[in-house]
């Protein structure tokens, strides 16, 4: 392991949000090829954030990865996936439905275009004391999509980017390059809220992690009486692929399905708990 310390290169003062933005530039020498992890540690985070408990005393932690191709080999040049633009307050938007989406734009490698494949998920935001995001978060291709936010507040998000080159030989082969991930933080206002009622009122919140999943879903509901639940996860077409009845009380309950033989796709998640009824979606990779 080798540490490496450097000051930022650049500051810039965002008065509308009484924020510095802090700019980090260091160059690092390998002596040989191999897939090397790079990781970033930066001080405290701003105060009261939703999902991240005590969040004015947790520390920002990047982990990332990187392939670094030998002399001996061709097509040597790799890099990370850059992302473009700072995640400004102005860069997501609200859609028709009340879903808040964020669009993710990077850079690839420049000769390797057209041999670029990216896949993209919603990962936890890279501190201590994170906690899921309430409601269904997803990546809809580079567009993150939060679906829908039920309390006014600020959120921390992170997405996650993997890239591979298809093979030179043989497009059907992969060769993974890099990751490379974005931390930002959405402030939602109760203008941006669908939903007129106070949220004291509601009955559960459902959480469902990691999206898209590979090969096990976790539900969470965090509900307030006891009663009886079943669950429901189909496919579009509406086939069940899994059931199950619940017991249901007042306390974070969580559930693990096996998703790992389903196909590729978008499944639907029902929740019913009593009389109510919540809906999910999450993307199966």
């Amino acid at each position: 392991m080798v540490e490496e310390f450097g000051p930022p290169v650049a500051f810039q003062y965002l008065p509308q949000h009484d924020l510095t933005r802090s700019t980090y530039f260091n160059t690092h020498y390998y002596n040989e090829g191999g897939l090397y992890e790079l990781s970033f540690v930066d001080s405290f985070l701003v105060a009261g954030v939703k999902n991240i408990s005590d969040s004015d005393q947790r520390y920002l932690r990047f982990k990332d990865t990187l392939n670094v191709i030998g002399e001996d080999q061709p097509s040597q040049n790799n890099y990370a996936p850059l992302f473009l633009g700072y995640p400004d307050m102005d860069s997501y938007y609200t859609g028709e439905n009340g879903e808040v989406l964020y669009p993710a734009q990077y850079s690839s490698d420049d000769v390797y275009i057209s041999a670029e494949d990216f896949r993209e998920t919603v990962v936890l935001f890279p501190a201590d004391g994170v906690l899921p995001i309430p409601g269904d978060v997803y990546m809809d291709d580079n567009v993150l999509v939060w679906d829908r936010p039920i309390e006014a507040g600020i959120y921390g998000f992170c997405i996650k980017v993997r890239e591979f080159r298809k093979g030179l030989s043989n497009p059907e082969d992969s060769i993974f390059m890099s990751t490379a991930h974005r931390a930002l933080m959405i402030e939602v206002d109760s203008n941006m809220l669908v939903s007129s009622l106070d949220i004291s009122h509601l009955k559960g919140m459902v959480t469902l992690f990691p999206n898209p999943a590979n090969s096990t879903l976790n539900i969470q509901l965090q509900h307030n009486q006891s009663t009886q639940g079943k669950l429901y996860i189909e496919n579009l077409a509406g086939q069940t692929l899994h059931a199950e009845a619940l017991k249901l009380r007042p306390a974070l309950q969580s559930w693990q399905v096996d998703v790992a033989d389903w196909p590729s796709g978008v499944y639907v998640v029902r929740l019913q708990a009593g009389a109510e009824q919540v809906v999910r979606k999450f993307v199966k990779e």
